[in-house]
C-alpha cells in the first residue's frame, strides 16, 4: 500500500489512479454545451466534433414549408432567406462563436430586404402567412447548429429543393392547380 508523503498529495501511484480533475492543483472545467451535444469528454482530442445531421427533422420541416408555400404566393423564398439568416446567427451564438460586425450587418440587410420582398411578392397577406416559413427555417438552422458546415449546407439545400419539388411534382400529381400570374 502506498503512503502519503506528508503534503497530502499521496505517492505517484495514487496520483495516477486519480482523474486529472481530482488531483490537487488542478481545477475541474465544466463541459460546454457543444461538448455535451457531441459527446466530447475530457479525454477526447481537441479536434472539431460535430453532431450528426438529423435528416428526418429537416425533411419534415421542408415538407411543412412546401405545404405552406402555395398560400404565400411567391413570398416563401424570401421567408427562407430571412429564417436562414436569423437562424444562422442564433446557431453561431449556440456554438459560442463570436459575432462579426460584418455578419451582423449581413443579417440585418437580409432581414430588411427579405421582409420587403416577402411583403411585395406575397401581396401583403401571403407575406404575413410566410412568417410561418420564417419560424420553420429558424428551427431548422437551430437543429443543424452543431452539425458540420457541410451538413448545415445540405440542410439548407433540402429546405429549398423539397418545396420546389412539391410545387412542380407533388401538387400536380395530387390534382392541385397552382396558377401564378404576374400582371393583368
Amino acid at each position: 500500500m502506498a503512503t502519503t508523503n506528508g503534503s497530502g498529495t499521496g505517492t505517484f501511484d495514487q496520483r495516477i489512479a486519480l482523474k486529472p480533475s481530482q488531483m490537487l492543483g488542478t481545477r475541474q472545467v465544466p463541459l460546454c454545451h457543444t461538448a455535451r451535444v457531441t459527446g466530447q469528454t475530457e479525454s477526447t482530442p481537441t479536434t472539431a466534433a460535430y453532431a450528426p445531421l438529423r435528416y428526418g427533422v429537416h425533411l419534415l420541416v421542408a415538407v411543412a414549408i412546401g405545404i405552406v408555400s402555395p398560400f404565400t404566393v411567391l413570398a416563401w423564398p424570401f421567408a427562407l432567406v430571412i429564417g436562414m439568416a436569423i437562424g444562422a446567427a442564433d446557431a453561431r451564438r449556440m456554438r459560442g462563436e463570436p459575432s462579426d460586425p460584418g455578419q451582423r450587418v449581413f443579417t440585418g440587410v437580409a432581414v430588411i430586404l427579405g421582409t420587403l420582398g416577402m411583403l411585395f411578392f406575397g401581396a401583403i397577406i401571403g407575406g404575413l402567412i410566410a412568417l410561418v416559413i420564417v419560424v420553420l427555417a429558424v428551427f431548422s438552422e437551430r437543429a443543424a447548429a452543431h452539425a458540420s458546415p457541410t451538413d448545415r449546407g445540405v440542410a439548407r439545400i433540402l429546405l429549398f429543393v423539397v418545396p420546389v419539388v412539391m410545387w412542380f411534382v407533388v401538387f400536380p400529381l395530387l390534382g392541385f392547380n397552382v396558377n401564378v400570374r404576374v400582371g393583368a
